[in-house]
């Protein structure tokens, strides 16, 4: 239940913040860049305090290299949310794979 909650709310920051990325048009970034500026709200949700900038770039890319990867029918702000949440609640955002 509690890793259900946590996806829901990763979720719902990947979709406000990609919304703004969407309407900002044209930034010369991708949305892992971009993301960079919920940085506190995405440390708060996985609970990781001492999360770098570099770091949420690097799970947030690594969640669409997964996706794209396993072909998945899911929307990738799902999965990723998916993927985050597993990362967080395994304690394993240091070692991203």
């Amino acid at each position: 239940m509690m890793e259900q909650q946590m996806k829901d709310q990763i979720k719902n920051l990947i979709e406000q913040t990609n919304g703004m990325f969407m309407n900002c048009g044209g930034v010369n970034t991708d949305f892992a860049d971009f993301a960079t500026i919920a940085l506190a709200d995405f440390r708060t949700l996985l609970n990781e305090p001492d999360m770098t900038d570099r770091e949420l770039k690097q799970l947030i890319r690594r969640a669409a290299a997964r996706h794209k990867a396993a072909k998945s029918k899911d929307c990738w702000k799902s999965f990723t949310a998916r993927y985050m949440s597993r990362k967080a609640n395994n304690n394993s955002l240091s070692t991203i794979q």
